[in-house]
C-alpha cells in the first residue's frame, strides 16, 4: 500500500508539471496561392499539432475562403506540419515555429504561413530509380552507367549508353582513416550538369522544364578523414556531399556541324551523389537517385509515379515523387 502510494504521488508530479509546461494556444493563418500569386478557393488545408507526450498529434482541415484564406488554432511543443491540397494541384507542405527562444525561454505567438501549390500539367513516364547503390566495378577508372537499364555498361554490366561515367579512386584504412575521390564525366560533347535549388514546399520540387544551356561537363567529390598525430579522437575531415544539391541532366547529346543541340535527352537528380572509395571489399561505391525522360528533344521532367518505365522496382527502389 505505501508503494502503491508513492508511486501515485510520483504519477500525479508528473502530470501536474506536464500541465505546468503546456504551452498556450496560438493562431495560424493559412493562404493557399498559385505560383502567380492567385488565391486559391476550396483548397483543403491541415494542421497536425504534434503532442509532446504522445508524439501522435492532432490534425485539423478546412478549406479556404474565396481569398484562398483559413486559420487554426492549437497548442504544440514541437513545430506545426501544414498542409494544402486540391485536384489538379500538386501538394504543398510548409513546417512552422511558433516560438522564439528568448532569455532560455520560449515565447509564443500567432503565425501567418503561405502555401503555393503548383499546377499538375503533363506527368510522363520516366526510367526512375531511387537510391540505386552502384558497385563500381574498378578503381580509378571512369566506367559508363546506363540510366534506361540501370546497369553499368559493358563489359562490366548490361549497359549499352554510358549517360554518365563515374570514377572512384581513394585508399580505405579505417572508417577513421581513408581519403576518396568521386568524378563524374560525360561521355558527349553537349552532354552535362545544371544544378537547380529544389522547391521547397512542393511535391514537385523540381522544374517542369529542363534548360536549354548552361550545362557543365564534370565534377568532383571529395571524402576524407585523417587521424591528427598525437591527438586523441581527433580527426582532420573533408565531405563535399551537399545534401540540397540538385541535378537536371542532359546525355546522349547530338550535335549538328554549327554545335548545337540536335538531339539529347533529360533528366534529373534529386539529391547529391553518396559515395565510399576503396572500402574493405576494395571496391567504391556510388549512391544515387534519378530521373530520365526517354523521349528525345522532350524537356519534360514531371514524371508521373504511376508510369515508371522500370518494372518490379522493390519498395526501397521505387520513386513516389513527382
Amino acid at each position: 500500500m505505501k508503494l502503491w502510494g508513492m508511486s501515485f504521488c510520483f504519477l500525479l508530479m508528473v502530470s501536474l508539471t506536464w500541465a505546468m509546461k503546456t504551452p498556450p494556444w496560438v493562431n495560424l493563418n493559412v493562404q493557399v496561392v498559385d505560383e502567380q500569386g492567385k488565391a486559391i478557393e476550396s483548397a483543403q488545408a491541415g494542421v497536425g499539432y504534434p503532442s509532446r507526450i504522445s508524439g501522435k498529434g492532432d490534425l485539423f482541415k478546412k478549406l479556404t475562403d474565396e481569398e484562398g484564406r483559413t486559420s487554426f488554432s492549437g497548442s504544440s511543443f514541437f513545430k506545426f506540419r501544414v498542409k494544402a491540397e486540391k485536384a489538379g494541384y500538386y501538394d504543398s507542405y510548409e513546417e512552422v515555429t511558433t516560438f522564439e527562444r528568448v532569455d532560455k525561454e520560449n515565447v509564443y505567438s500567432d503565425q501567418s504561413v503561405t502555401l503555393v501549390l503548383r499546377e499538375v500539367r503533363n506527368p510522363m513516364p520516366m526510367y526512375a530509380y531511387k537510391e540505386i547503390k552502384a558497385k563500381l566495378p574498378v578503381l580509378g577508372k571512369a566506367v559508363g552507367f546506363d540510366m534506361m537499364k540501370a546497369d553499368w555498361v559493358s563489359p562490366y554490366g548490361q549497359g549499352e549508353v554510358a549517360d554518365i561515367l563515374l570514377e572512384v579512386a581513394g585508399e580505405w584504412n579505417g572508417y577513421r582513416d581513408h581519403d576518396s575521390l568521386l568524378t563524374l564525366h560525360f561521355q558527349n560533347k553537349g552532354d552535362g550538369y545544371n544544378l537547380f535549388k529544389a522547391n521547397g514546399q512542393s511535391r514537385l520540387s523540381s522544374p517542369y522544364k529542363a534548360p536549354l544551356s548552361d550545362y557543365v561537363s564534370n565534377k568532383s567529390w571529395r571524402k576524407m578523414k585523417r587521424p591528427i598525430e598525437g591527438a586523441i579522437s581527433e580527426w582532420d575531415s573533408v565531405d563535399d556531399v551537399l545534401p540540397d544539391a540538385n541535378y537536371i541532366l542532359r546525355v546522349r547529346t547530338v550535335l549538328d556541324e554549327d554545335d548545337e543541340v540536335k538531339q539529347a535527352n533529360y533528366g534529373k537528380m534529386y539529391g547529391d551523389f553518396k559515395f565510399w572509395g576503396a572500402t574493405l571489399d576494395k571496391y567504391g561505391y556510388a549512391v544515387f537517385s534519378y530521373y530520365l525522360n526517354p523521349t528525345p528533344n522532350d524537356r519534360n521532367l514531371e514524371f508521373d509515379p504511376k508510369r515508371n518505365l522500370f518494372k518490379n522496382l522493390s519498395a526501397m527502389e521505387r520513386v513516389t515523387e513527382p
